[in-house]
């Protein structure tokens, strides 16, 4: 009984151990020229890393890809553009109109048709071979 116990606690040791192993720190850092390349896991920020003056400092790196200035004004340039539509939009008054009974009547006149058409065709193709549809 007790032989069971110990395999089973030393396995679970063992895996806990290994699990413990494979957990990375949030900071990934990379040796070059200037001092130590930071890499934020989480943000996916990087920051070069260097001793000035016997103090150590990390500064951001400008990363051209992520520097959204550019993306930025464009779209404040198009949400202006699309608030200046919406204020003409209400201003001109534009409204939904209903159809006259006169549409509506002439509407259901040409549906009346089409399902009459329909019909016969049921009937005829029904009649063709004596089975039903």
């Amino acid at each position: 009984m007790l032989r069971p116990l110990l395999v089973s606690l030393t396995i679970a040791l063992a895996a806990s151990t290994a699990g413990a192993a494979e957990i990375t720190g949030r900071y990934v850092l990379e040796k070059v020229e200037q001092g130590y390349l930071r890499l934020d896991s989480e943000t996916g920020v990087m920051s070069l890393c260097a001793a000035r003056a016997g103090v150590w400092e990390c500064l951001a790196v400008k990363d051209q890809g992520l520097d959204g200035t550019e993306e930025l004004a464009r779209l404040r340039r198009e949400n202006d553009a699309l608030k200046k539509r919406v204020a003409e939009l209400e201003k001109s008054g534009a409204t939904t109109k209903l159809p006259s009974d006169q549409e509506v009547d002439r509407m259901m006149d040409i549906f009346g048709k089409m399902f009459d058409r329909f019909l016969d065709f049921a009937r005829e193709m029904d009649g063709k071979d004596g089975t039903a549809l």
